[in-house]
Parts: structure tokens; C-alpha cells; sequence
């Protein structure tokens, strides 16, 4: 069955993240990741789902799936406590977190929040974009630990990826299905290798990825406009994909709903930007990237165990000549997802539209993550969280009662 094939894979990229780089040392983990990454965006995509529905007895599963949602909480909620007790936030180990504060604090007392901070590297310059931070000021007003911010809109996503499955009448095989893939994922980042949870901010980003995959499942295009400004201005990586989208849309004549996803993109991200006052700012924001490769470049040494270690292509190429991969990162960035949903304008594929984007997606952030010149390991989770978006919008799929060749793009 297809979707097992898919647990299966999606298996093996959470292995990736930790276990087959600790214990597979004469394996290249970095091309099973890409390969595999690759493999869950196109499966769906050549595979036509309705040939493959279960031939098990079909029941509501949503008995089962609060359940499942409460108890997989309390279990990441409990080692959550523990490893936010054992290690401190501090600049010296990580820095985002501890700029991250600082920038959403002074937004809390209605400072400028762009203004060099001192207390960290003797100065030093904030750079993320307003959804990244924004989040945070909840700990402030809560008083409670920022990551909290990170782990609680990573569970909100994953609930949404569970309950989006109830609109169907499915098999408790499917729940299991998804399941297992969710549970290794948590364990994975709680238990083997909890760096991600305690020192990074990428399971905000994670949340609105997530977000984003149940509005394109759920066809709220309202939600896909606003998730997509979430999005953009928390890492402006996929503004390639959304631009893949609107193309499309504009194309196919769905001007209703290129309407609702532009006008709630435009409408979060201008809010975002004027509110938080980003705006005077964006100029240096953007240029960061080049600023990235201009410090690798100056100081290899500083960042050689980071690519060696990791994730990622990087280290296949000498630091001369990551200027390249820079280059290529940004040019195949922005044209494979205009390849990707122009192919499907023009070929006749029995793939409904709304599945065909997320795995749009998912072959995107394989692409953008995996050209990445200094390859942080944190960053490479959002993509396979998609990847269980990827199963759970191909799951939910299975079952819609559609014409074989309609193309589910609703008004």
C-alpha cells in the first residue's frame, strides 16, 4: 500500500536526523535523506491515489485520534520539563534564542526592536523577520519559558495533521500509519537528540509549515493566504513556492481563490511588518544570505564542523566554490516550483491539486534546505514535518469520493 511505503520513508528521514549519522558512518546519510526527501514529494504525484484505498473495513477513527493528540502531548509536555531544567539559554552555546528574547521583549515595552544588542557579543545586530520573533512575546506576558512558544505551535500543528483526517471515514490502520512516523519524530527530538527543542526557534517556523499543509488540505484558502504571510515573514525561503501558486491560479483562471490567498498574504504581511516596525529594516534582512557566505568564506574554519557534521550537500564542495552552491541554491529555488505546477497546468496528472501542492512543497524544502551553505541540523525538521503532511493530505485524499481525473480545486 502506497501509504505505508510512505510511513516507510518518511521513517527513514527522521533516522537521518540523528541515528544513521552517529551509527552509519560509511553511509551517505546526506544523499538517503535527499533521495528519500525527493521520493515522498513525487510518489504521490506518479502513483494515483484512488487505485490505492484500503480494502479494510472503513470506520471513524475519531474516537482514537483525540486520544492519540492528548496522550503523544502529555508524553513530549513531560520530557519537555525535563530537558528545559537541564539546559540553560545561553548566547554562548546557541544565539537565537537569546536574540530572539531580547527582540520580542523590547517589542513588550514598546522599544524599537531592531537597535544593536549589547549584552550579547558585545553588540549585536538582530536580523529575523517578524514572525520568527513576534510568537515569543507570549513568554514575556506568560512568564514562562520561551521554548514552550516552540514546542506548544509545534503540537498545534500536529493536532491539525491528526484531526484533518476525521472529515474522512478511514481505517485505524491510517491513524497507526501516521502515527508512528509523529511518534519517532518526538522521540527523536526529546529523547536521542533534544538540541533542536532546547536551542533553536524552528518549531515556530514548523508550526506555520504545518498550518499552511491543513489549510491546503482543508481547501481554506483564507488560511493558505495567511499561513503563506506567516510563512514568508518568519523565513522568506518559500516565497518561490507561493509564487509557483499564484502563477498557477492565474493561469487556470481560479481567480476567487488566487483573490483570498494574495489578499491574505499582502494583508499578514503588511500587518506584520508596519506593526513591528520592520519595515526600515528589510534591506539588511534580505541581504543576510550573502552575508552568510561572505562569513564562511572569511573564516572556514569557524564553520567547517557545522557543514561536515550535518545535513546537507555542503560538504561536498570546498569552501571556493560554495559560492556556487549559493548561486544555484536561489536560481533552482525559485524555478523548480514553477516547473513543478506548470507541469501540472499542462499534463494531465490524476493528482488532486490541493495534494499535488503539498508535495510541491515538499520537494521545494528538499531543494532549499539541502543546497543550504552552512546547514544548521535544527533547520532540516521543518521539511520532514511536511513530510507527514505530505501522508496525512495523501491519506485524507484516498477517501474523498471524486471523479478519478477531477482536479479538486474548489471556489
Amino acid at each position: 500500500m502506497m501509504r505505508i511505503a510512505l510511513c516507510f520513508l518518511i521513517v527513514i528521514e527522521i533516522l537521518c536526523h540523528g541515528f544513521f549519522k552517529d551509527y552509519c558512518r560509511e553511509v551517505p546519510v546526506s544523499w538517503i535523506y535527499i533521495i528519500t526527501g525527493l521520493s515522498i514529494g513525487l510518489l504521490p504525484i506518479i502513483r494515483n491515489i484512488h487505485s490505492d484505498l484500503s480494502s479494510t473495513k472503513k470506520q471513524d477513527s475519531i474516537s482514537l485520534s483525540l486520544p492519540f493528540i492528548l496522550l503523544m502531548s502529555l508524553g513530549v509536555i513531560h520530557y519537555c520539563k525535563e530537558i528545559f531544567t537541564a539546559v540553560q539559554i545561553d548566547y554562548r552555546v546557541a544565539d537565537m534564542l537569546p536574540v530572539i528574547d531580547k527582540m520580542s521583549l523590547r517589542f513588550t515595552q514598546g522599544e524599537p526592536v531592531y537597535g544593536i544588542i549589547p549584552e550579547i557579543w558585545d553588540g549585536m545586530q538582530p536580523i529575523y523577520l517578524p514572525a520568527m520573533w513576534l510568537p515569543y512575546s507570549l513568554h514575556h506576558i506568560l512568564d514562562i519559558d520561551m521554548r514552550w512558544i516552540s514546542v506548544f505551535a509545534m503540537l498545534i500543528g500536529c493536532g491539525l495533521m491528526i484531526s484533518s483526517l476525521k472529515k474522512s471515514r478511514y481505517s485505524h490502520i491510517d491513524l497507526s500509519t501516521l502515527g508512528i512516523p509523529l511518534v519517532l519524530l518526538w522521540t527523536m527530538m526529546t529523547v536521542y537528540d533534544y538540541s533542536m527543542i532546547s536551542l533553536s526557534q524552528e518549531g515556530i517556523v514548523i508550526g506555520y509549515y504545518l498550518v499552511l499543509c491543513y489549510a491546503l488540505m482543508s481547501r481554506a484558502w483564507w488560511l493558505v493566504g495567511l499561513s503563506l504571510g506567516l510563512c514568508l515573514m518568519s523565513r522568506y525561503g518559500l516565497a518561490p513556492w507561493a509564487l509557483g501558486l499564484g502563477i498557477y491560479l492565474l493561469l487556470s483562471k481560479k481567480y476567487n481563490i488566487l483573490k483570498q490567498v494574495t489578499v491574505g498574504t499582502l494583508v499578514t504581511t503588511i500587518i506584520l511588518i508596519i506593526s513591528t516596525g520592520t519595515l526600515p529594516h528589510l534591506k539588511m534582512i534580505f541581504g543576510m544570505p550573502q552575508n552568510y557566505l561572505a562569513s564562511v568564506q572569511a573564516d572556514p574554519g569557524k564553520y567547517l564542523p557545522t557543514i561536515e557534521a550535518n545535513l546537507g550537500l555542503a560538504k561536498y564542495f570546498s569552501f571556493e566554490y560554495l559560492g556556487g552552491l549559493h548561486h544555484a541554491q536561489l536560481w533552482i529555488s525559485i524555478i523548480l516550483p514553477i516547473l513543478l505546477f506548470g507541469f501540472y497546468k499542462y499534463y494531465k496528472i490524476n493528482t488532486s491539486f490541493n495534494l499535488f501542492a503539498l508535495c510541491a512543497l515538499k520537494l521545494s524544502l528538499v531543494v532549499f534546505y539541502n543546497l543550504l551553505i552552512i546547514p544548521y541540523s535544527y533547520l532540516f525538521y521543518t521539511s520532514t514535518f511536511v513530510s507527514v503532511a505530505v501522508l496525512s493530505g495523501f491519506i485524507l485524499e484516498s477517501y474523498k469520493e471524486v471523479e478519478f481525473n477531477s482536479v479538486l480545486v474548489t471556489d
